[in-house]
């Protein structure tokens, strides 16, 4: 069973929820943002849009993606951090360079709020 994208209001909401749940029980959560970066003539809207089915179908039902700009998907991923963030961006990723071209990732943990892992999608063929 695959999630439904939310839009930025309720994304914004969930992400403000998960960091009051976190401040009350020392747990933390992740953001992970995929921008496409695609090759000469292609559109970035469209491969956003391509990999969207694909994503939706991937997440945990815990889980929410939002599509934040023309060509970038934001996922917040609930009770993960460090390695299961890693992990988790790093399988999302496999499943949409099957749909759509190049990705740049960024994973921001919470509450440090620090880029954890960067450009990892620059290799699809």
């Amino acid at each position: 069973m695959g999630q439904i994208l939310s839009d930025a209001r309720y994304f914004t909401r969930r992400v403000g929820e998960e960091a009051a749940r976190c401040e009350r029980s020392g747990t933390r959560f992740s953001i992970a943002v995929f921008t496409s970066q695609p090759g000469d003539g292609e559109l970035p809207e469209i491969a956003c849009v391509l990999s969207l089915p694909a994503l939706l179908a991937s997440v945990r039902e815990t889980d929410t993606v939002c599509r934040v700009d023309d060509d970038s998907i934001a996922v917040l991923l609930i009770d993960a951090d460090g390695e299961g963030s890693r992990k988790a961006a790093l399988r999302l990723l496999e499943r949409i360079q099957a749909q759509a071209g190049h990705w740049q990732v960024r994973v921001f943990e919470y509450p440090e709020r620090e880029l954890i892992l960067v450009d990892v999608g620059l290799v699809a063929a």
